[in-house]
C-alpha cells in the first residue's frame, strides 16, 4: 500500500527565490533554476507539472546519495492563450521501495508564475494595509495596484472608509488619482489624521474605481490609547487555604507597557499584590495572583482589584464566592495597662472578701 503525504516531515525542495513571481510573459522567453532534493527517505525523482508542464525540461541531474540537484529549464512559445495566470510546478517526489509493504510517500513543489497581458484594460488590486497606531497620530496606510494589460490606464480613484465598533461610518476620504502603465505594479499610499477619532478596533474599506470597474478592499486595524483593561478574573475560590487568582487583561496601546501589576482586596483587606509583567502592543495576558482565604468564611465577598500600569491605574469590583469551611482565627486579645492595673485590683479585692469571710467562719 503507498499512502502519499504532505506531511511536515516530508522531502524537501530547495532554490533561490525568483526576483519576480510571477514572470511576465515574453514571446520566446527562456530562463533557468536550480534545485536541490533532501530530507527523502527513500529514492527520489524531480517531476514538472502544471498548464505550461510542456515549455519546460529538466537537465544536469545528479544523485549525491543523501541529496540531489537538478535544473530546470524554461522555454516558452511565441504565444500562450489565454491571457491571465499560467502556472508551471517544478516538484520533488519520493519513490516507492520495491519491497513493496505500507510506504508513506511525501511530495513537495514549487510554483512560478507566467503572466500573460491581457490586450483589453484590465487590473488587479490587493494587500489593503493599514498598520495600528495610537490616537492622535497620522496614519499611513497602502494598497498594491497592478496592471495586467498591455494599455495604459488613467485616472484610477479609490475612496477610503473607516467603520467604527457600531458599524457607523467614523471617516471617509479620497486617495490621490493616480495612473498604471502597462504591466506596471505600485504600492498606492494614503495618509488620515486620528485625532477626531475615539480609540478601539475599527473595520476599513477601500473603493477603487478604475475604468467602469469598482473593486474593494477591506481589514480592520486598532486606534490605541494608554490603558490596560481587566476582562476577565477567577471568582470560585476554596475556604481555609491560599488561593490562586488569574486575572486577564488586555492592552490597548500599541508599544510595550512595563510594570503591570495588580494590588487584591477582599472585604477591603489588602491581599499581596501579583509580581510585574510586561504587556507588549495590544496583547492579552494572564496575570496570576494568590489570595490568602485561611480565615475567610464560605459565602459572598466583595474583591477589588486595582491594576497598575505605568504610573496610571484602573480598579474594578465584583462578587466572588468562597466555599468551603475556614480554620477558626486564633483569639487575639489585646489588654491595655489601665486595664490590667484594674483587672488586678479585682483580684485582689476578690481576695480580700475571701480572706474576710474565712476569718468570720473560722471565728465563730
Amino acid at each position: 500500500m503507498i499512502i502519499l503525504s504532505n506531511s511536515v516531515l516530508s522531502i524537501g525542495l530547495s532554490s533561490s527565490p525568483l526576483k519576480e513571481n510571477p514572470i511576465l510573459f515574453e514571446p520566446y522567453l527562456t530562463f533557468s533554476k536550480s534545485y536541490t532534493i533532501s530530507k527523502y527517505k527513500y529514492e527520489a525523482e524531480p517531476y514538472i507539472e502544471g498548464d505550461l508542464a510542456e515549455y519546460v525540461s529538466i537537465t544536469n541531474h545528479v544523485d549525491h546519495g543523501t541529496s540531489q540537484t537538478f535544473t530546470a529549464v524554461i522555454s516558452l512559445p511565441e504565444k500562450i492563450e489565454p491571457a491571465g495566470l499560467h502556472h508551471i510546478y517544478i516538484g520533488a517526489r519520493e519513490i516507492a521501495p520495491s519491497t513493496g509493504g505500507i510506504s508513506t510517500l511525501t511530495r513537495t513543489r514549487k510554483d512560478i508564475g507566467i503572466m500573460v497581458l491581457y490586450d483589453e484594460k484590465k487590473a488587479r488590486f490587493s494587500g489593503l494595509n493599514v498598520p495600528n497606531i495610537n490616537e492622535n497620530e497620522i496614519c499611513t496606510g497602502s494598497f498594491v495596484a497592478e496592471s495586467l494589460s498591455k494599455q495604459k490606464m488613467y485616472g484610477i480613484k479609490a475612496t477610503v472608509k473607516l467603520f467604527d465598533y457600531d458599524h457607523k461610518i467614523a471617516k471617509t476620504f479620497n486617495v490621490e488619482e493616480f495612473n498604471l502603465e502597462s504591466a506596471e505594479r505600485k504600492t498606492v499610499k494614503f495618509e488620515f489624521d486620528t485625532t477626531d477619532l475615539e480609540p478601539g478596533q475599527y473595520n476599513v474599506e477601500a473603493e477603487i474605481f478604475w475604468e467602469s470597474e469598482t473593486d474593494k478592499l477591506a481589514n480592520k486595524f486598532n486606534i490605541g490609547t494608554l490603558f490596560v483593561e481587566i476582562t476577565n478574573y477567577t471568582n470560585n475560590f476554596t475556604a481555609g487555604q491560599i488561593n490562586k487568582i488569574t486575572i486577564d487583561v488586555e492592552s490597548k496601546w500599541k508599544g510595550k507597557i512595563n510594570d503591570v501589576f495588580a494590588q487584591l482586596f477582599i472585604d477591603d483587606e489588602e491581599q499581596t499584590a501579583t509580581q510585574s509583567y510586561t504587556l507588549d502592543s495590544f496583547e492579552k495576558k494572564k496575570i496570576v495572583g494568590y489570595l490568602d482565604l485561611t480565615y475567610t468564611k464560605s459565602g459572598d465577598h466583595n474583591l477589588k482589584i486595582t491594576l497598575n500600569f505605568d504610573e496610571e491605574k484602573t480598579t474594578i469590583e465584583g462578587v466572588i464566592n468562597v466555599e468551603g469551611v475556614a480554620i477558626r482565627e486564633p483569639l487575639n486579645i489585646t489588654i491595655t495597662s489601665t486595664e490590667m492595673m484594674m483587672f488586678l485590683v479585682i483580684i485582689v479585692l476578690i481576695l480580700i472578701v475571701l480572706v474576710v469571710l474565712f476569718e468570720r467562719k473560722r471565728a465563730k
